[in-house]
């Protein structure tokens, strides 16, 4: 009997991509009825970093047969989740209400989506491996957007969980004290 193995994209039958930027090609096996086979994945140091295994499939082990046997893995492209946490600039104050908008960084300027920081001064989103600006857009009053306001980062296979933390510092404000007399702006002599 014979084996044909596919290594696919999930929900098609394009071939996933290999880190060398060629596909993964099928893999042809025969062996005699009723005898075993194993088939196998793509090796992690082969397969392309945007690409991990979705599913395992059933027959990726069993026993030959009369007909050919068709063994298909299915590949998604990597996504992780990630953490942007806000704090204040003593680093531990989560801060509310602070806009980012998140960019890749092969398209500075072509935003994906813009989040709100919630109550825990997190943003918790799904991303695709790659790399990515976050960019602070708007700050709550009475803090500054910081001179530097870009966040680089990367989303990658081997993250399990992206957090990012980030301080905003409060706005600068002058005091002026004035002496004066009760219930008058009459400065009050020396």
């Amino acid at each position: 009997g014979t084996i044909i193995t596919h290594y696919y994209i999930e929900g098609t039958t394009e071939k996933v991509p290999l880190k060398d930027g060629t596909v993964a090609e099928d893999v042809k096996d025969s062996g005699r009825e009723g005898e075993t086979y194993q088939t196998s994945e793509i090796e992690d140091s082969l397969l392309s970093d945007v690409y991990e295994i979705a599913e395992i499939p059933e027959n990726a082990e069993g026993t030959y047969g009369e007909e050919e046997i068709e063994v298909i893995y299915y590949y998604k492209k990597v996504e992780r989740k990630v953490i942007i946490n806000k704090y204040d600039e003593d680093g531990k104050t989560p801060l509310e209400g602070v806009e980012f908008t998140i960019s890749t960084k092969e398209n500075p300027g072509e935003v994906i989506d813009t989040y709100t920081t919630n109550e825990k001064g997190q943003i918790e989103i799904q991303l695709e491996a790659g790399e990515y600006i976050a960019e602070e857009t708007k700050v709550p009053e009475n803090y500054q957007l910081p001179e530097e306001n870009e966040t680089e980062f990367a989303v990658t296979k081997q993250d399990e969980t992206i957090n990012i933390d980030i301080t905003n510092t409060k706005k600068k404000g002058t005091i002026i004290t004035h002496y004066y007399i009760e219930g008058t702006t009459e400065k009050v002599p020396l």
